[in-house]
């Protein structure tokens, strides 16, 4: 019988220990996660703009005056034929840029912001919607399958960026 209690106590005994041991590995690896999480968030702050990196300035070619809402100078039309246009906050360049589908008789406009991660070869994953002036599925799906096309220049590690699209309805002459 005595020997059967001390069995009994040796294995609660190991037990406990093998909890206690548990318990300390989830508590270091909780550590080890936040330490990963805070250093990741180190390495990305400023990456939406906040460090002065405005990103690339767009295309900057063709007529119109450049700055101006419409496109076009004051002497010229004031309206255009809309579409989509693009921008980019990030700190890589951009390679291959696409523009979201946008059928000419679409009616819905807006500007959707996405997030990207950027991997070392340059690619996009995980777009996400960050902010959205339209309720249009649509077009936010369009933004998303766009965004997972861009390219981007290589580089030793991973990015964040933000890629904005604007979405306008064709306007009649």
């Amino acid at each position: 019988k005595r020997a059967a209690e001390e069995a009994a106590r040796k294995k609660a005994a190991e037990e406990a220990a093998k909890k206690k041991a548990a318990e300390e590995a989830a508590r270091k690896k909780a550590e080890a996660d936040r330490q990963a999480a805070a250093a990741a968030n180190s390495r990305v702050t400023g990456a939406f703009g906040n460090s002065g990196n405005k990103g690339n300035s767009g295309n900057t070619t063709g007529n119109g005056a450049q700055g101006s809402p419409t496109g076009n100078s004051n002497t010229g039309a004031t309206t255009g034929l809309g579409g989509v246009g693009t921008g980019y906050e990030g700190n890589r360049a951009a390679v291959v840029r696409q523009n979201p589908n946008y059928p000419d008789d679409i009616q819905e406009e807006g500007v959707v912001v996405v997030t990207i991660q950027i991997d070392a070869d340059g690619n996009v994953s995980d777009p996400k919607i960050l902010s959205s002036q339209t309720s249009s599925a649509y077009i936010k799906n369009s933004a998303l399958a766009a965004a997972r096309k861009w390219k981007f220049s290589k580089s030793s590690h991973s990015d964040t960026g933000k890629i904005t699209f604007r979405f306008f309805h064709k306007k009649a002459n």
